[in-house]
């Protein structure tokens, strides 16, 4: 991936291996900012997505249109879109952490409290549902969609 050997910190390459995601460092060291460019999976085509706050790249959905990240001290979790703008997600349980993709709307992820880790399963469509509420960490977890 000779095109994109400028990369500063980790990628990932989209579930079906249509994009590449990676951040870079930008500006001065101490500002902390980051930016977010979507590219072709040979690095061609790159754009930036988004520039922030100690930006943190977390998942990729598992149909490769939908991906999150963090920003900020707070690490506010936000949904990107291949298509469209991102938007603020799951706002009243940040930090989100863990966070494992069920389909295309549904994912699984864990928030880490002061000493105790919370279960959430989360919707696009809706507010995320508690499952697992003050857990000593780790909480390790996983889970199973049985037959249809």
């Amino acid at each position: 991936v000779a095109a994109v050997s400028y990369i500063e910190a980790p990628f990932s390459y989209s579930p079906d291996a249509e994009y590449l995601m990676y951040l870079k460092e930008s500006g001065d060291p101490q500002d902390h900012l980051r930016e977010l460019y979507i590219a072709k999976p040979d690095g061609s085509g790159a754009w930036m997505y988004q520039r922030d706050y100690l930006l943190q790249f977390v998942a990729w959905s598992v149909d490769s249109q939908c991906f999150v990240y963090t920003v900020g001290e707070n690490q506010s979790a936000w949904l990107g879109d291949i298509q469209a703008p991102a938007k603020a997600i799951l706002a009243e349980v940040n930090p989100l952490t863990q966070i494992r993709w069920i389909d295309a709307d549904h994912f699984l992820f864990t928030r880490v409290n002061t000493d105790t880790v919370d279960l959430f399963l989360g919707n696009l469509a809706s507010p995320p549902r508690l499952l697992v509420e003050e857990v000593d960490p780790p909480l390790v977890f996983d889970y199973f969609l049985g037959e249809q």
